[in-house]
């Protein structure tokens, strides 16, 4: 399918109906080489050569056929996470989950140093920040949950996250 859309920038779909793909612009991603990456980081290598060492390592080990890697205009090499990347992250899941809190009139924040912890136990070099979300809901999400259902956090109260995924409850002034 791909190579029919490089190739003439239609495909027939199910039903019989053309389909024009002249005006789309396709990003393909892959784990490719994932494991050479790994390699590379470790030890040392520049960029520069990683991308090229990699591209010829898909090309040696015929991940891709060379007919689908000769059609796309470029590749490009992304350097694994770090653990500062993935405590990036995880400020950013953080603050979806006070988002979905403030909505309930409920303030949330975690400290730093709970959050450099989810990110340690979020991280894995093979799967990156993919870990990172279900450790976000079993451990911030569940605590929350549980300071909700026992009614111990009410409207404009502050919710505080703590190491070791504790939940502290500040109760806000009565009006």
């Amino acid at each position: 399918l791909f190579l029919q859309i490089l190739d003439e920038g239609f495909f027939t779909d199910a039903f019989g109906k053309r389909i024009n793909m002249r005006n789309v612009i396709i990003i393909a991603t892959s784990n490719a080489g994932s494991e050479k990456i790994r390699e590379l980081v470790s030890s040392g290598a520049s960029f520069d050569d990683m991308q090229k060492t990699i591209v010829s390592y898909i090309q040696e080990e015929r991940i891709y056929a060379p007919e689908l890697l000769n059609r796309f205009d470029g590749v490009i090499i992304f350097k694994p996470l770090t653990t500062d990347d993935v405590a990036q992250i995880a400020y950013l899941l953080i603050g979806k989950v006070a988002e979905r809190l403030k909505v309930k009139g409920i303030n949330f924040k975690a400290s730093d140093a709970a959050v450099y912890e989810l990110a340690q136990k979020g991280f894995d070099p093979k799967f990156g920040a993919r870990p990172l979300r279900r450790v976000i809901q079993e451990e911030v999400d569940n605590a929350i949950a549980g300071v909700l259902l026992r009614g111990e956090v009410g409207r404009r109260d502050t919710l505080t996250l703590e190491v070791g995924g504790k939940i502290t409850v500040e109760k806000a002034v009565l009006l």
